[in-house]
């Protein structure tokens, strides 16, 4: 699905430490982190924000919520979805 609009797949991380190291090496376009990711996806949001400001991070959440979306613009979000996107769609919507 990815590489049908031209999207590159830099890695998959593990946990937050993993992710943040792996943002900060590869300075991909896009991030996408979930919300469950071990360590919590905030907090490597705020993490990833901080070390690489040019990369847009999108925070995919299973149960989405009023103050969770708040937290993660907060954290440095640029967009918020819930894992029940079309995923027909969702490369365009991080495009």
């Amino acid at each position: 699905m990815f590489d049908r609009e031209g999207l590159e797949i830099a890695g998959e991380a593990g946990d937050v430490d993993e992710a943040v190291a792996m943002a900060e090496a590869e300075r991909p376009d896009v991030v996408l982190v979930a919300v469950e990711l071990p360590g919590g996806g905030l907090e490597a949001t705020r993490r990833i924000a901080a070390l690489a400001p040019g990369v847009r991070i999108v925070v995919l959440t299973s149960g989405p919520s009023g103050e969770e979306l708040v937290d993660a613009v907060l954290a440095g979000a640029a967009g918020y979805l819930g894992r029940d996107v079309d995923t027909q769609r969702l490369p365009t919507v991080i495009n």
